[in-house]
């Protein structure tokens, strides 16, 4: 039985609230930076929460998110309170960090929240790094990396794919949407989906859209991918 069959009305109404959540939270963030006094700059993923929630709500305690800037939904599904992500916001000392830096790249080892970096497409070594931490102790973790598709085009991408495929580690790329579109094209091929199974990689592409009426299809794409690894 495949993962998604498995989901019951609870399980998408729980789904559909984190989502309501992750979107009602960053319009508010948005809202305030507009008034000044917010420290963190907002990176909201208005439009892709479902990206976050399908690919986590599916999680155990034990895996490992790397979330990206545009993933909010993977700190709350993975049970980050949203007063102690807007504390940091406000780089306040009740925040993550003690008022030392905002949520973007916030961890919480405790919740399974890996520690990121500022730099696009550099998260993808660390997230295979902590797979293969886990295959060399023997648990069985895994880990969900988000990146931007940007970031798809830097040699961390292709050498992060390659050797997590190599070794066959738990790891489990996610790829949200390009902020910005560049007039000619970045890649010989149409979409970033194409380039990983090159690499072994079973690979799904699962559009957006900005109706929330539409997040059962998307957790579908998502949950799948996620019930390929487990297996």
């Amino acid at each position: 039985m495949e993962y998604t069959n498995k989901l019951e009305a609870r399980d998408l109404l729980e789904m559909y609230r984190l989502l309501i959540l992750t979107r009602e939270f960053e319009d508010r963030l948005c809202g305030l930076w507009g008034r000044g006094g917010v420290v963190e700059l907002p990176h909201g993923s208005q439009g892709q929460e479902a990206i976050a929630i399908g690919a986590c709500y599916g999680l155990r305690v034990q895996d490992q998110v790397l979330p990206s800037l545009r993933t909010r939904g993977a700190f709350i599904v993975k049970g980050v309170p949203t007063t102690l992500q807007m504390a940091g916001i406000f780089g306040k000392v009740g925040g993550p960090a003690r008022g030392k830096s905002t949520t973007h790249h916030m961890t919480d080892p405790v919740r399974g929240v890996l520690l990121g970096t500022g730099l696009i497409g550099s998260d993808i070594p660390v997230a295979v790094g902590a797979a293969l931490a886990f295959k060399l102790q023997k648990k069985e973790s895994i880990v969900v990396n988000f990146f931007g598709d940007g970031a798809a085009q830097r040699g961390d991408f292709h050498e992060g794919l390659n050797f997590a495929a190599v070794f066959k580690l738990p790891v489990m790329p996610n790829t949200p949407l390009l902020i910005n579109i560049l007039p000619e094209p970045t890649l010989h091929v149409a979409l970033k989906a194409m380039v990983s199974p090159a690499y072994g990689w079973m690979a799904t592409t699962c559009w957006q859209f900005t109706r929330l009426s539409r997040l059962p299809q998307r957790v579908h794409v998502q949950a799948k991918g996620l019930h390929y690894l487990n297996a």
